[in-house]
């Protein structure tokens, strides 16, 4: 049986499940959660087509409280732990009774559970899963996306030759890269790569991940040459280098230097500028650049303001100081404003980005400083990338 990948709506009914919760749900989940169990748990968690109550990853085990949400479903609960079963889940089912009387046995009940052998993710007798349903088995646990990218690496085939040959075994170490996963560790990190401008760039803990949305300045810097081509390029902040390489890759007979001041990106963009033949030059550095002025300056900075909500991958594994700029997530432009003039050669110009919400408050700082700029919009129509000349 195929199993279908949760959708919105399925996210949708598993928020209003949690703002609901019945009380028999939300006295468990104080004796579940902070890993009182020793084992982390979440609460109403999709999983294929279904929502458990409570989900524990390292254990593949499903609690299920009898409540308002179970009421009048026949034989719904039964067909849905009859689905988990054969997807290599266990089912523990709990009475509201037990929940609200007999908390000491609840605990006894699911402290034995954990510690059971459990079956994982697929049955220790029998024919070996396809890769199809290892696919199926891990998007209750990730994003289908990201366990289609794990497992193509795993292979080391592209993700195109995974998809169209599925009914092979299921790769050793799969499983593991999809726990890596569930516990919040970005793909990028996992595989140690991520594709940026159509370069396959290594990136690792302690460098930015580059995202999609910053190959905006490259398409910006494209425009503003239209048919000439820049023969000198800066990357401020360079990380991972993806801007700077990227640029290389568009004009092959550009020269650039990308600066950091982070050992762990510096590293990471000399390996990656070592496939350019000695065209990039990482160097040590902050925003006043090398003392020259170049064709083309591309610059990623830090831009969140202190204090924001971000997901759980990012907050938790990418470094902070690419991410945060003080109390408005202006601080780094405040510093680079008064300096990118002299870096910007004549004719050339300056890409820098920003926050979907700063085009104006960062642009007066660089038109204070005496430069002239002009906003630019990501694909998803959001201010991105500030054109700056002088």
């Amino acid at each position: 049986m195929a199993t279908p990948k949760y959708d919105k709506l399925t996210l949708a009914r598993a928020r209003a499940l949690r703002a609901a919760e019945a009380p028999a749900e939300t006295k468990l989940w104080a004796l579940l959660r902070g890993r009182r169990l020793r084992a982390k748990f979440r609460r109403q968690q999709p999983i294929g087509p279904f929502i458990a109550d409570f989900y524990c990853a390292e254990a593949r085990l499903v609690v299920e409280v009898d409540g308002p949400s179970h009421d009048g479903q026949g034989g719904y609960d039964e067909r849905r732990t009859k689905w988990l079963e054969g997807q290599g889940y266990r089912v523990v089912r709990l009475t509201n009774e037990a929940v609200h009387e007999r908390p000491e046995e609840v605990y006894r009940v699911l402290a034995a559970a954990l510690e059971s052998p459990h079956s994982g993710r697929q049955a220790a007798t029998g024919p070996s899963p396809s890769r199809g349903e290892g696919l199926r088995a891990a998007a209750a646990l990730i994003e289908r996306l990201d366990a289609e990218v794990l497992m193509a690496h795993q292979l080391g085939v592209s993700r195109m030759a995974l998809l169209v040959d599925l009914e092979r075994s299921i790769p050793a170490g799969f499983d593991a890269l999809v726990d890596r996963r569930a516990a919040g560790e970005p793909v990028a990190y996992i595989t140690g790569s991520r594709e940026f401008w159509s370069l396959d760039l290594r990136v690792g803990p302690g460098v930015l991940i580059p995202r999609p949305d910053s190959e905006t300045l490259i398409e910006v810097a494209v425009r503003h040459f239209a048919g000439r081509a820049p023969a000198t390029v800066l990357d401020l902040g360079t990380g991972s280098g993806a801007l700077l390489l990227a640029a290389l890759s568009q004009w092959p007979g550009a020269t650039g230097v990308g600066i950091d001041a982070s050992p762990a990106a510096l590293a990471c963009a000399r390996r990656n500028a070592a496939d350019f033949d000695g065209r990039a030059r990482i160097v040590d550095g902050g925003w006043a650049g090398t003392g020259a002025a170049f064709d083309l300056v591309l610059c990623n900075p830090p831009y969140i303001a202190e204090g924001t909500s971000l997901p759980r991958d990012v907050i938790d594994w990418e470094p902070r100081e690419a991410l945060f700029a003080g109390a408005d997530g202006l601080d780094a432009y405040r510093e680079l404003a008064p300096q990118l003039g002299a870096q910007i050669a004549p004719g050339g110009i300056a890409c820098v980005e920003i926050g979907h919400d700063q085009g104006e408050t960062a642009a007066a700082l660089f038109r204070a400083a005496g430069l002239a700029v002009v906003l630019h919009r990501d694909l998803a129509g959001l201010p991105r990338c500030l054109a700056i000349t002088k």
